[in-house]
């Protein structure tokens, strides 16, 4: 597939990992829609789920009185075996392989790319209006640094509800005014008459977009929205607490406010294990702390309350998996690599990941559990004890001995049930760097 002009050498694509059938994408994009009001309504009148009606039922036959003396004794009620009632992540599963039939190889490429854009120019003819209507891509990250949305003043939650569902409108072929995005269901839909048309043009794929934010506290870098929203403090100051509680409560603010202006995506939260506190490099201040088991518990409570905070309607992306507290060097710069052995792996980086993993996640399945990230987001770094230290070894997150690492048995049943692997941006300049 070709890459548009400009997406290229930049830090704007993500992707949901390498050899992932784009079903559990789907997956996920279809959990998170139940809550989207006008676009949930509307993805269920473009794809209408088609209930069976039970089959089996016996009307039995009235016979006209006869002579009881010579009359045949009744033959017996033929017993039938009604099919067992499908349970609802039977109905989802059902729905989600009919919709996963009707689509070609390119739309279920672009289903799996989460991508940036610069500006909020959301018409006919725009960037991103092209990467969503021909590239079909599934998702989108927004911030200020791309111009998106301004934090100036206390107008940004309805800037951010305004470009949220224009772009959700896009999904589904539609050109929603600014004038009319906050009210969509009695706005008139502005459908532009002046597109070029060709026989080979592609009708919308009407899946809603998952749509994603970097919101990990403090401030600038780690924050994106900022005026109108409720200060968040960074994961080190909620891990410092030592109150599981507290910080459930303060990510159940985050997802309610997440989930009112449509956003339906969070990166985070950040579970590397801190080995050096400083603060210039990517770990930092978002990561809430240098206990392996006290970061797990402070993670799990995070990912709770956002979950409960959007009544399920905010999704989860953990990272950086495997694990980097141990880098010495600023990743977007250059692929850093860490000098630790398998075991100390399994004792210090990944038990905060297993601990977000037990279980399936409550949002993707009704036996789930509500602790349990959606996603794990995997880092840009080279581990040497089983990569290897060449200058030429991949970052683990394109490498194949990422694979290894979640076929552990405490990732391994995750995966199974729906668990989604996200990649760190694929633009950064160490990626850049090992590719050129």
């Amino acid at each position: 597939m070709k890459i548009p002009w400009y997406l290229r050498g930049t830090n704007r694509i993500r992707d949901w990992g390498a050899g992932l059938s784009g079903r559990v994408v789907l997956l996920l994009i279809m959990v998170v829609l139940g809550g989207m009001g006008f676009w949930a309504n509307l993805f269920d009148l473009v794809i209408a789920q088609e209930i069976a009606t039970p089959v089996g039922t016996v009307t039995p036959s009235l016979l006209q009185p006869t002579d009881t003396s010579t009359a045949l004794p009744p033959s017996p009620t033929p017993s039938v075996t009604l099919p067992p009632t499908p349970g609802p992540d039977e109905i989802l599963e059902d729905r989600i392989d009919r919709i996963f039939a009707g689509m070609t190889v390119a739309d279920r490429v672009g289903q799996l790319f989460v991508v940036e854009f610069q500006g909020n120019r959301i018409g006919p003819r725009s960037d991103i209006a092209e990467l969503i209507e021909e590239y079909r891509v599934g998702g989108v990250v927004i911030s200020p640094q791309n111009r998106n949305f301004s934090n100036l003043g206390g107008a940004t939650p309805e800037e951010v509800a305004r470009l949220t569902n224009r772009l959700q409108a896009l999904a589904y072929g539609i050109y929603l005014s600014q004038a009319d995005a906050l009210n969509p269901l009695k706005s008139i839909l502005v459908i532009p008459d002046n597109l070029p048309f060709a026989l080979d043009q592609q009708l919308p794929l009407q899946l809603p977009l998952l749509i994603g934010v970097n919101q990990r506290g403090d401030g600038l870098p780690e924050t994106a929205l900022r005026a109108g929203f409720t200060d968040i403090p960074s994961q080190m100051a909620l891990g410092a607490t030592w109150n599981p509680a507290l910080v459930e409560e303060i990510a159940a603010i985050l997802g309610r406010e997440l989930h009112s202006v449509g956003v339906n995506l969070l990166l985070g939260p950040i579970l590397d294990v801190l080995e050096q506190p400083r603060p210039d490099l990517v770990t930092g201040l978002v990561t809430f702390g240098g206990d392996p088991f006290w970061v797990g518990r402070m993670g799990k409570a995070y990912v709770s309350g956002v979950h409960r905070g959007s009544a399920g309607q905010v999704a989860t992306v953990a990272g950086h998996f495997p694990g980097l507290g141990g880098t010495d060097r600023r990743l977007h710069e250059e692929v850093a690599t860490i000098q630790k052995s398998p075991q100390e792996l399994l004792r210090i980086e990944l038990p905060p990941f297993a601990a977000v993993t037990e279980r399936a996640s409550g949002i993707l399945r009704s036996d789930g559990d509500m602790t349990a990230t959606e996603a794990l987001m995997s880092g840009h770094i080279r581990f040497s004890s089983f990569q290897g230290g060449r200058e030429r070894t991949p970052p683990i997150s394109l490498a194949q001995e990422l694979g290894i690492l979640l076929g552990l048995s405490e990732f391994a049943p995750w995966r199974e049930q729906g668990g989604i692997l996200m990649s760190d941006a694929l633009g950064v300049l160490a990626v850049r760097r090992y590719y050129d």
